[in-house]
């Protein structure tokens, strides 16, 4: 009876130490909008700092050319940064959204 309790007394340590031991993350996210067929802005949140950028395609058209964005998310994925989800929504002007999101590893 005493080698039972100590065994289950052990597998609820074991078990206690296994839910604490989740990874635990930080999110952030990145959103593409184009503005017209040659300019878009790309905002960023992340740790607690918002920051927006606005440029123009030189090549072909920003709701297509999605080539600024993604140098924003190789940048962020070389700081340990991992998209995870990501979407698009079309809104009412017929310009998508694109929304990305992120984690990274605390």
């Amino acid at each position: 009876m005493k080698a039972k309790k100590i065994i289950i007394t052990l597998a609820f340590a074991f078990l206690m130490l296994g839910l604490k031991a989740q990874t635990e993350y930080t999110y952030s996210s990145v959103i593409y909008m184009p503005k017209t067929a040659a300019y878009y802005s790309i905002s960023i949140s992340k740790e607690g700092k918002y920051e927006t950028y606005e440029g123009k395609i030189s090549e072909g058209n920003a709701s297509i050319n999605t080539n600024p964005v993604i140098e924003v998310l190789n940048k962020m994925s070389n700081e340990g940064w991992e998209v995870f989800n990501n979407n698009v929504v079309q809104l009412s002007m017929g310009l998508p959204t694109y929304y990305f999101f992120l984690r990274k590893k605390k």
